[in-house]
């Protein structure tokens, strides 16, 4: 047919899946048309196992046409893709995913809708959370509706395109997954899609195709069985057989093969009437029971809101009948349909009770439904399961749900819930008239009356349309409403119990106060209008489409496949709005990811905090000076105190201390744990650190799920801890590195100090010796100079009388001369210095030298021994 592509869808912000058709298809008008005609047809399959297809376009530009479909984006992989993974899987395994596909095909087949090429390219399998685990897995069909727009009629037109396949295009199918009338030329039906289901199911269960005889040999039986597979029960091993028979007429039914594959129980809606209408005016239905003496009909349905239908067709067809109306009771139950004998279906003693007892409370023109018919059917509506068949098929204005409250007909029988339909017409919207045998009993705080359903008119809120339930809390219920001319969408919150009436009123005057102190703040949810006059008592939200973030989690292909950055800048945007409403004082007081809304804008994904209905108001006086009127608080208690989740409630809170802003931080620190093991269901327990191998993760939740309050970080703190997590790393990597650095220095340090302290002995022993070695030296010298002075004395002695000059000239070459030779040096020098004192008078002592230099002078004291060498050589 063509190629897919994944796509975003700018004006809606979501995405969708993109089919490109083959070229030389979207130039034929006629097959474009038929194209649409068989999209229509398509988009009346309102399945969960159905890939639903959103719109066509055709777009052209001269002579090139591009035409293309936007179909539901189904991340996952096809069981052909999981096939040749695991080439067989186990029928604990394989079952689910088989059984939802008959599903698939029943839900189609009900409206003449044919698939014509179902095979495993075509099945997608979403697996849960954990992308590798595939236990509880939602199987979605795709391609519905386009096979079968190749049929017959344009076979003219096809067969001129020399194209390989072309023979596949003109039957609808791909051969390898054809049922024999499909390859001898006949066109798809019912029966062929089960033949092809056959084959799937073969090669799901086996790992191979299964060997199927050629068309010619129709009547002969084919020559794998199902009996062969391990673990497959006998009943639905024959049945699968069945399947891929080659006589169209002894395939089973979808909805036979759906109740065998589900253990051949199946859920139905019951429907007891009082009197039992006739035919005409019962839209030609059946009882599956008759009526007797002592029990009322029975009918069957296969969906509660088919059940509804045909109680309000029938009461409108008695009254334009002038009859007066029958009385309905409605309740879910099983039916084991391993026969094919409608009243062979046997039905259990407790859900035939509990319809005689709602029916014996019923009067004539009301509507009795148990407790799970009418959340199915109200959630469901009359329409359709999603919002596409709400808005196509609206209920009309006068419709209500109703909670009448809870009572009990006769002695002998159970009390139960009981709740009612009306059309404001034809059926009547009163509760159960008490008498002697029916009587109401108490229930304190249910607010009866009105209740939402999908496709009803808001009350009070003109072109206002409840979508589908959103889901439940502290408050009660929560809806989506759309607006019929804006299409604007909204958050309606209904309580349904006055002691939850508190809920309300604390949110309110919780935002008031969050809004007047802080004005408006993109991360935390509006409150934009209430009801707290009359019943229904309601509250209106802002819409985020991403939902909260367990949803948008589960619409990116689970929370491990959100990349952790992510979570943990949606978490650190938590902490800025927990921190800003802390900054005046208010308590969320349950935070978790359901109260975490997702806004999947252009910057990518924003936080919105939501529902403060259990919060708490640290600071009255706020109040006052704002003048705001105080709704819903009460002092802190242990009933109000423990009103948080309790996977997410800090300690305090559940042994009734006094709530601090901090309890909102060990809530995020529970998140935080959540989001480092990749599982919101998780419940932080003693040895959890072991589970996280980020070192400045667990000191974050350790501070964030400190038991002591006050030793936790604030909700700003740790924000600003997450959104710096890369940079706490580095730094945290620089510490180590320069921890390691110093540790190697220190090491270093501490092997130089002994290589130091070596050394200083070396150089000490070094020095040592070298001092005695000098000293050695020292004295030898010494005795040297003494020898050779000694020597020099005794020659100058020798010359004295010869030549007192050259014994001069001997004792001033002496190196320390004493006082021998002083003495000696007066007599050599006694001639000489009688010719020097006639030029300069002088006297024979001790002499030195004048300070300038300029002549000598004598002295009778002794001087050093430096200066006497001074003055001999001077007297020279």
């Amino acid at each position: 047919m063509g190629q897919v592509y994944e796509a975003v869808d700018q004006e809606l912000d979501q995405s969708v899946a993109l089919k490109l058709i083959r070229p030389e298809l979207a130039v034929h008008p006629g097959m474009m048309d038929r194209f649409k005609s068989e999209i229509r047809l398509a988009r009346q399959v309102t399945h969960p196992n159905v890939c639903r297809i959103f719109d066509f376009f055709l777009h052209r530009q001269g002579s090139t046409s591009l035409a293309f479909l936007t179909m539901e984006l189904v991340r996952g992989q096809s069981l052909a893709q999981l096939l040749r993974q695991r080439e067989a899987l186990q029928p604990p395994t394989a079952l689910p995913i088989l059984r939802q596909v008959v599903s698939a095909l029943a839900a189609a087949h009900d409206v003449g809708i044919v698939h014509g090429d179902l095979k495993p390219g075509n099945i997608m399998v979403a697996a849960s959370d954990n992308s590798e685990d595939i236990k509880s897995p939602r199987a979605v069909v795709t391609d519905f509706g386009m096979a079968i727009a190749l049929d017959a009629a344009h076979r003219t037109a096809l067969e001129a395109l020399d194209e390989p396949g072309q023979r596949i295009l003109a039957h609808g199918g791909t051969p390898a997954y054809m049922a024999p009338e499909q390859l001898v030329g006949a066109h798809a039906t019912p029966a062929s899609d089960l033949f092809a289901f056959g084959l799937v199911a073969y090669e799901v269960l086996k790992g191979v195709r299964p060997e199927v005889p050629e068309p010619e040999s129709a009547g002969v039986d084919p020559v794998t069985r199902f009996d062969r597979v391990s673990g497959l029960a006998p009943d639905v091993a024959t049945m699968l057989q069945e399947c891929l028979e080659h006589r169209p007429e002894r395939r089973p039914e979808a909805g036979h093969l759906l109740d065998s594959l589900s253990g051949g129980s199946r859920l139905y809606a019951f429907v007891a009437c009082r009197p039992a209408p006739d035919r005409d005016h019962s839209e030609g239905v059946d009882p599956i029971v008759g009526p007797t003496a002592d029990r009322p009909p029975l009918f069957a349905f296969d969906h509660p809101r088919d059940a509804i239908r045909w109680c309000l067709a029938t009461a409108r067809q008695h009254v334009e009948a002038r009859q007066e109306p029958p009385a309905f009771a409605v309740h879910l139950g099983e039916l084991d349909r391993r026969t094919r004998d409608k009243r062979s279906w046997p039905i259990a003693p407790e859900v035939r009770q509990l319809l005689v007892a709602l029916l014996a409370m019923a009067s004539g023109s009301q509507v009795l439904l148990s407790r799970s018919a009418f959340e199915t059917t109200r959630q469901a509506g009359r329409g359709g399961d999603n919002d596409v068949q709400a808005e196509q098929h609206p209920d009309p204005e006068g419709l209500q749900w109703l909670a009448h409250g809870i009572f009990q007909a006769g002695a002998s029988s159970e009390p139960c819930e009981v709740f009612g339909v009306a059309d404001g017409e034809f059926t009547s919207a009163e509760p159960p008239t008490e008498s002697a045998e029916v009587r109401r009993l108490a229930q304190l705080g249910t607010i009866l009356g009105w209740r939402p359903g999908v496709g009803l008119a808001l009350p009070h809120r003109p072109h206002w349309r409840i979508v589908r339930k959103l889901g439940e809390g502290g408050f009660g219920e929560a809806w989506l409403a759309r607006h019929d001319k804006t299409s604007e969408e909204r958050v309606w919150k209904f309580c349904c119990d006055a002691e939850r009436l508190a809920a309300l009123q604390r949110e309110i005057t919780l935002f008031r106060l969050l809004r007047q102190e802080l004005g408006d703040r993109d991360d935390i949810n509006r409150v934009l209008d209430w009801n707290l006059e009359s019943p229904p008592y309601f509250i209106e939200t802002e819409y985020t489409a991403g939902g909260d973030l367990l949803a948008w989690c589960r619409k990116q292909g689970g929370l491990r496949s959100v990349p952790r950055a992510t979570l943990l800048e949606l978490l650190a945007q938590v902490g800025d709005a927990l921190a800003a409403a802390h900054s005046i004082g208010v308590l969320h007081k349950d935070v978790k990811p359901t109260n975490v809304l997702i806004d999947d804008g252009p910057g990518g994904p924003r936080v919105r905090l939501a529902d403060f209905g259990v919060g708490h108001a640290l600071d009255r006086q706020r109040l006052d000076s704002a003048g705001i009127t105080v709704l819903g608080l009460t002092e802190p208690s242990p009933l109000n105190a423990g009103a948080a989740t309790e996977i997410y409630a800090a300690p305090e809170l559940k042994e009734g201390k006094t709530p601090k802003v901090q309890a909102d931080v060990y809530a995020m620190g529970v998140m935080l744990y959540q989001i480092a093991v990749g599982d919101f269901s998780r419940t932080l327990a003693p040895g959890w650190q072991r589970q996280i191998d980020d070192s400045l993760l667990v000191k974050d939740i350790e501070d964030a799920v400190d038991g002591d309050p006050d030793h936790r970080p604030g909700a700003r703190d740790l924000a600003s801890r997450l959104r710096h997590l890369d940079s706490r790393r580095d730094s945290l990597e620089q510490e180590r590195e320069l921890r390691t650095q110093v540790e190697a220095s220190r090491r270093e340090l501490i092997r130089s100090r002994s290589r130091r302290r070596v050394l200083v002995l070396v150089l000490v022993a070094t020095t040592l010796v070298a001092l005695t070695a000098a000293w050695v030296s020292y004295r030898i010298s010494e005795e040297a100079s003494r020898a050779r002075d000694a020597a020099k004395l005794a020659v100058a002695v020798d010359w004295m009388d010869d030549g007192p000059t050259v014994a001069a000239n001997v004792l001033l070459d002496m190196e320390n001369p004493g006082p021998a030779a002083f003495s000696l040096m007066r007599r050599a020098l006694n001639e000489p210095l009688a010719r020097y004192e006639r030029q300069w008078p002088i006297q024979i002592g001790t002499a030195a030298l004048s300070p300038d230099g300029s002549r000598i002078a004598i002295a009778n004291e002794a001087l050093p021994q430096t200066d006497q060498r001074c003055w001999l050589r001077a007297g020279e």
